[in-house]
């Protein structure tokens, strides 16, 4: 039989007529009609009501575009003119806002009778929210020293503290009326709280490493942001009251264990000191517990950033304001906002679900500014609608989401669907993801992803996938906090070179390995951990990889490379070629690989991001087989703030303060020595103070392989521009200079016969005889000087001084571009044995004859180049 629409005319309006009419409400209900009610509001009739912002909505994500446009709004007040006959301020359309009324007893909040669950509003409405904190918290501050001014606006005051706060009454606990999604809601309950709070949060934070990129702050930005001395956080530090919520309140979470027991013995040493704090924020202690990173997320900083971005605008228009100014200006921006503010206001009835959820998916779909993530969580929240496991398997879509972030969780589904086979790159499934989270897939032909969403037990299988590959994802992803681990069965140097090696990758900005990896790794560590050699291998085979692209392979090459490697995995697992395919690159490149591979290093412009990198690998090699030396090793690939990166000749050549501002151009292509072309062209640039054509010329050398080592210190080093002689003993004044493999040639070559000299001035230079606790005798035992008197020792300590540093400034002119050729040649070839496919690719490569060459040709290029510019 046909169905009704084919039967009869439906009658919508009237009443229904002859035989083939029937009233419309026979076959349709009018649930929209009567569940949603459409009215215009201003914000004042209902914002101070108590909200929440259910866990399946996204994040706040506003960003200073949308505050702009919020407060360009507001800004329009401060310009107008009572004395102008004509209106100057508009009122304001605010968007649509949808409200599900709910019971406050069903949602957990038993203190409150009605709730409403935001549907679509929620950034403005937390955006206002930490506006109008800001402003109550303004007007308090500009009236607490005027009596007279506080019984004026006390009022005012609490009246911008109800659109805030459920309770303000004396002696009742606020809390905010707003409640967001259990990812912000304890951050933004301290944000809306006092200093207290936020100082409780800030301090049960966990630390991270200092290298930590996403969902971290540094302790003294955070700070900033809130006004918070650092006086109070140091003070606070090891204060018991603030780690009441801790399941163990003797844990300092965001201080390293040296760090806590310094805090500890400073405390005990001035607990007699009340009027000093415990900690001196200037000390090297204070500015270390400064500078840590804790964990906190990029979505909870945007609130941050939020609260930062209204204070300063606020602040910085009211600070020409007298204290009554303010606080009218204050106000009348808080009557605007809820006034002038209106918006479309809809409201759904809680008890009809289906309704609800169908709406919240219309307007996540339709959203101009939706992101992705955003998307597929309102799919994933529609697809589990009605299952007993909804909110169990919606909480595992919000975990995996929080540990990337809506931006990084795009990246992670991608490499999870190369992994599985569904992609040779990532770059494939670019505008292809949500097919993944279609509920009702349609035939087409252009698709690459099937649905996990069409049935619930899918979508739960496909979750939990996702679960555990994010796990694996997140070790590689931030190898500071976590890195790779195979647990009891793991070889632990193999974890702590592979961590390494995916530091440097990461520090020189190279990810397409990573689905290659995640999947080797997901292998080994379900079952196959008598293979974890295979994942040592695969990332010793990927550097290489990167190291060539990165001095001459061609990108289709790699990305071919890669596709191949991927395509063997996906085929084969473990047992595949798959080193074999990825390193297969000869024919397609030849410049990539032998002799060719050679003069590419050597020719190569060696910037501080890879120049860096490549030594801390042969630094690296040179460490890896000694126990001891597992924490240098980790220090030397991790932490930028102990490792630097020298160009011997300067990158600032130009000594515009000394006696000699020329030194190290006469000295590095010794003018005063040899009388070629290249010699004479110098020396005529120098005599006609043509700096910026020098500067030129030494840029050809300043990034050269050649032209650069590592130096290990704890101390900020200043070494600049200083002449060679000074470098040295700088050098040799950082932590183990000379054991350092990238240092070989500099230690063993150019300081040759000069080491201990070097060492004694360095030695001499840090004697102190002025300082009050210097014991004179001891000193001069120590150095085996003999001496009568204090004045003697100086004497004869500034004497012997003077005599080094006259024979060490042979060392002068010894680092030359021909150093530097012999320099580059060593380093060259310590590369090339660490990142060799095979034994035979770089067997009768002359390396002392391509690097001589290569400077051979640099000076032609400089000589052809400027030779134009003599006078």
């Amino acid at each position: 039989m046909p169905p009704a629409i084919a039967n009869n005319i439906l009658r919508f309006t009237g009443e229904a007529e002859g035989d083939n009419q029937i009233p419309a409400g026979h076959i349709i209900r009018d649930v929209t009609h009567r569940a949603v009610k459409i009215e215009k509001y201003t914000l004042s009739t209902f914002f101070d009501s108590d909200f929440r912002i259910p866990d399946y909505q996204r994040g706040y994500e506003w960003e200073e575009e949308n505050w702009s446009d919020l407060w360009g709004e507001i800004e329009e007040l401060f310009d107008a003119d009572e004395n102008v006959a004509e209106t100057q301020v508009a009122d304001t359309f605010f968007g649509s806002m949808f409200f599900a009324e709910r019971d406050g007893e069903e949602v957990g909040e038993e203190e409150l009778d009605v709730i409403f669950d935001i549907i679509d509003g929620q950034q403005r409405i937390t955006t206002l929210t930490i506006l109008f904190k800001i402003m109550a918290d303004e007007l308090y501050a500009c009236t607490e020293d005027d009596t007279d001014l506080m019984r004026e606006f006390s009022s005012e005051a609490a009246a911008i503290e109800n659109q805030v706060y459920r309770d303000v009454s004396a002696g009742v606990e606020t809390k905010p009326s707003l409640i967001p999604n259990r990812h912000h809601k304890e951050f933004f309950n301290s944000m809306m709280g006092e200093e207290d709070d936020l100082l409780e949060y800030l301090l049960t934070c966990d630390r991270v490493h200092g290298n930590t990129k996403y969902d971290a702050i540094r302790i003294k930005n955070y700070l900033d942001i809130f006004g918070i001395s650092k006086e109070s956080y140091l003070s606070a530090l090891d204060d018991p009251d603030y780690y009441d919520d801790l399941d163990d309140e003797t844990l300092r979470p965001n201080l390293t264990s040296n760090q806590l027991s310094k805090v500890k013995s400073r405390q005990e040493e001035a607990e007699e000191e009340v009027e000093k704090p415990i900690i001196d924020p200037d000390s090297d202690l204070g500015r270390s517990l400064l500078s840590n990173k804790v964990e906190i997320s990029d979505s909870n900083q945007n609130l941050m950033e939020a609260y930062e971005y209204f204070e300063d605008e606020l602040t910085s228009r009211l600070s020409d304001y007298s204290s009554t100014q303010k606080a009218y200006a204050i106000v009348n921006i808080k009557n605007y906002i809820l006034h002038s503010f209106e918006v479309g206001y809809f409201e759904v009835q809680n008890d009809q679900p289906r309704l609800l959820m169908r709406i919240f998916e219309i307007l996540n779909d339709r959203g101009m500014e939706l992101k992705k993530a955003d998307v597929m969580r309102t799919r994933i929240v529609a697809c589990f609608r009605g299952s007993n496991n909804r909110d169990e398997y919606v909480e595992k879509w919000e975990n995996i989401v929080s540990q990337f972030g809506n931006e990084r969780i795009i990246e992670f589904l991608r490499t999870y669907f190369v992994v599985k086979g569904e992609a040779s790159s990532r770059g494939e499934l670019k505008d292809h993801l949500l097919e993944a989270f279609v509920r009702d897939p349609e035939d087409n032909s252009e698709a690459k992803l099937d649905s996990r969403l069409t049935s619930v037990d899918d979508a739960e299988t496909f979750i939990d996938e996702l679960e555990e590959y994010a796990s694996y994802y997140k070790d590689i992803t931030d190898v500071n906090n976590r890195g790779i681990g195979l647990g009891e069965d793991g070889d632990e140097q193999i974890e702590q070179k592979s961590n390494r090696i995916i530091t440097r990758l990461y520090n020189a900005d190279t990810s397409i390995w990573e689905p290659l990896v995640v999947g080797v790794y997901y292998d080994i560590d379900n079952g196959n951990t008598g293979q974890q050699h295979l994942l040592e291998e695969l990332l010793e085979a990927i550097e290489s990889m990167a190291i060539r692209k990165f001095a001459t392979m061609d990108t289709h090459t790699r990305d071919r490379a890669y596709a191949n490697a991927i395509g063997e995995y996906q085929e084969n697992g473990l047992e595949g070629d798959i080193i074999q395919k990825l390193t297969d690159i000869e024919s397609d490149d030849p410049s990539a690989v032998g002799a060719n591979l050679v003069e590419a290093l050597c020719q190569s412009d060696w910037r501080t991001q890879w120049g860096k990198q490549v030594l801390r690998k042969i630094v690296s090699a040179n460490f890896a087989d000694e126990e001891e030396k597992q924490l240098i090793l980790r220090r030397l690939n991790i932490n930028d703030d102990i490792v630097h990166l020298e160009h011997v000749f300067p990158r600032t050549p130009i000594r515009s303060n000394s006696d000699d501002e020329y030194a190290w151009f006469k000295y590095f292509f010794r003018t005063e020595e040899e009388n070629r072309e290249l010699q004479e062209m110098i020396s005529s640039f120098i005599e006609d103070e043509k700096d910026e054509i020098l500067e030129e010329i030494a840029a050809k050398y300043e990034r050269d392989l050649g032209n650069l080592t590592l130096l290990r210190s704890q101390e900020n080093l200043s070494i600049g521009n200083k002449l060679f002689d000074i470098k040295a003993r700088e050098y040799l004044g950082t932590d183990g200079f000379c054991d350092l493999r990238t240092s070989e040639y500099i230690c063993g070559d150019i300081f040759s016969g000069k080491t201990d000299m070097i060492e004694r001035c360095l030695k001499l230079n840090q004697i102190d005889l002025d300082d009050s606790e210097a014991d004179w005798v001891e000193v001069a035992e120590d150095i085996q000087v003999e001496a009568d008197t204090k004045t003697d020792l100086k004497e004869e300590i500034d004497q012997e001084l003077e005599e080094l540093e006259e024979e060490l400034e042979d060392l002068r002119s010894d680092w030359t571009y021909e150093a530097v050729t012999a320099n580059r040649t060593h380093l060259v070839k310590e590369i090339c044995e660490l990142i060799a496919f095979d034994d035979d690719e770089f067997a009768g490569v002359d390396f002392d004859d391509i690097s001589v060459q290569e400077t051979g040709t640099k000076n032609d290029i400089i000589e052809a180049n400027y030779r134009r510019q003599l006078s």
